[in-house]
């Protein structure tokens, strides 16, 4: 008996030596605080056409509509162009790697067609179906065509007729022309920098097409196309 209370006293005492060295330890906590890693500024801005609001910002509005076309302002017709550009300037401590520029199109039917218009699109289409309203407007920005597109000192697109800079654009569709539709598919890319404090301009003209290619053939733009819309929305990235 009494080794085995020996034994369970040694056990005992071992044990609370183990909870006593536990609970002996001191913990004593430190901080480092306001570690930051700050990267010099980069800001893009670009100028408003003038008269509409602020003159530079960095979202502009209608620097190319309708309304602004020269000199006889107005609704687009085939044949029409629309002539605009818009200046960049780039502010911070860092230069800059390269520019980005990106196009949304958004095509949009505001009034439904006349029965001529939809006879026409579904005609142009190759539709066997009764005319019904909206089948053209899905390729409104494939007939804006690009004639001329700089940036800065680049020249990107001259002419109608097969004068683009290989560099930036293809010809998707073989009819010998740049379209809306084809520069928001590729986007244009690796582009000067704005330099820190200085300011650069992108300059493009856009044409209402007179005609398109169907089905591998030249047509005229006709009924299809009256009354719709393409609101373009261009974007423009500084890279660092």
């Amino acid at each position: 008996m009494k080794q085995l209370l020996l034994s369970l006293t040694v056990i005992v005492v071992v044990a609370s030596l183990a909870a006593v060295g536990t609970y002996a330890r001191f913990i004593d906590t430190e901080t480092s605080e306001n570690n930051i890693f700050q990267t010099d500024p980069l800001d893009l801005i670009l100028e408003n056409p003038w008269g509409v609001g602020e003159p530079w910002g960095h979202s502009v509005l209608r620097t190319w509509h309708y309304e602004n076309m020269y000199p006889d302002p107005g609704f687009m017709e085939p044949g029409d162009m629309l002539t605009s550009q818009v200046y960049l300037k780039s502010f911070g401590t860092s230069q800059a790697d390269h520019v980005d520029i990106s196009c949304v199109n958004v095509n949009s039917e505001p009034d439904w067609d006349t029965p001529a218009e939809n006879e026409a699109e579904d005609t142009i289409l190759g539709y066997d179906v009764p005319p019904s309203p909206g089948h053209g407007i899905y390729d409104k920005n494939a007939v804006m065509i690009i004639v001329n597109m700089t940036y800065h000192t680049i020249p990107i697109i001259w002419g109608e007729e097969n004068s683009y800079n290989g560099a930036f654009f293809t010809d998707d569709n073989g009819d010998g022309r740049i379209s809306l539709e084809e520069f928001e598919a590729q986007g244009l890319h690796g582009l000067p920098p704005v330099p820190d404090g200085g300011e650069m301009a992108f300059c493009m003209t856009v044409k209402f097409a007179t005609t398109m290619l169907r089905n591998g053939l030249e047509v005229e733009v006709g009924n299809e196309y009256q009354g719709d819309q393409t609101m373009m929305t261009l974007i423009f990235i500084l890279m660092q």
